[in-house]
């Protein structure tokens, strides 16, 4: 599914994280550190710039129509994800 717009709310959908067996296997057991802790090392790190694109078609009679596009950024997004036991992460 992609970037969709349903009830003035923004939704997208992340697929599963696909990493091998043996290299899961291998990543050592690391939930997310407790509020005042030290930071934990993520299994793994992603961002993703978000932004708003959308079309404006102007039209007037006699005149050809005009598209215009405009973008509005609206921020990044920082995700981690942390092995929380031997079959499930956590991502934050």
């Amino acid at each position: 599914m992609q970037f969709n717009l349903s009830g003035g709310a923004i939704q997208d959908q992340v697929g599963p994280v696909a990493v091998s067996q043996q290299v899961w296997n291998a990543e050592p057991i690391r939930p997310p550190a407790a509020a005042g802790a030290p930071p934990v090392l993520p299994f793994v790190t992603w961002s993703q710039q978000i932004q708003l694109t959308w079309i404006m078609t102007s039209s007037a009679p006699g005149l050809p129509m005009d598209n215009y596009a405009f973008t509005v950024p609206l921020g990044t997004l920082n995700w981690s994800l942390y092995k929380i036991n031997a079959m499930q992460y956590v991502i934050e």
